[in-house]
């Protein structure tokens, strides 16, 4: 039950961003991708799971905004990196178990968490998306402004059982 709960929460998260955030673009700067987010708060499973959970992820959304790779090399990234940023941010991480929030972690260790995380996601989509080094500022800035819309949905989320 509680795998298929959580399994709801990703294709609920995976259908907003296909059909809501990817249609929101202020002036081509900013480009939330609130998806990460389930990454983000995916319970701690198995390394390989984790990983094949990012490559999904990464894949739906490869192919519902046909772009080549973009999101699943991202998504990949974030899975790999995510247990050692929580090994590094929490320091009794063996007590986490279930959804990773603000509660279960702690406000500072999920705000630097998501902060970490949704950065590097953001970073890798427009540094492959541009592919070029041409316009280098205008994706600092896209990555920059994108990522800063992102994590206040992000954080929106995490902290709505804290409050």
């Amino acid at each position: 039950m509680k795998y298929l709960l959580e399994i709801l929460k990703i294709l609920l998260i995976l259908f907003l961003q296909i059909f809501v955030f990817s249609n929101l673009h202020f002036l081509s700067l900013c480009y939330p991708y609130v998806y990460v987010l389930a990454l983000i708060t995916l319970p701690v499973v198995p390394r390989w799971g984790e990983l094949l959970i990012g490559c999904t992820i990464g894949l739906v959304m490869d192919i519902c905004c046909s772009t080549p790779g973009v999101n699943m090399a991202s998504c990949v990234l974030v899975s790999y990196l995510r247990p050692i940023m929580l090994a590094h941010l929490v320091q009794d991480h063996e007590r986490i178990s279930g959804e990773i929030n603000a509660l279960s972690l702690g406000t500072a260790p999920f705000l630097k968490l998501s902060l970490l995380l949704c950065a590097i996601h953001h970073l890798v989509i427009f540094l492959l998306d541009a592919w070029s080094f041409a316009d280098f500022h205008l994706t600092l800035l896209r990555w920059l402004v994108s990522t800063l819309i992102s994590l206040v949905f992000i954080l929106a989320y995490g902290f709505r059982k804290s409050l």
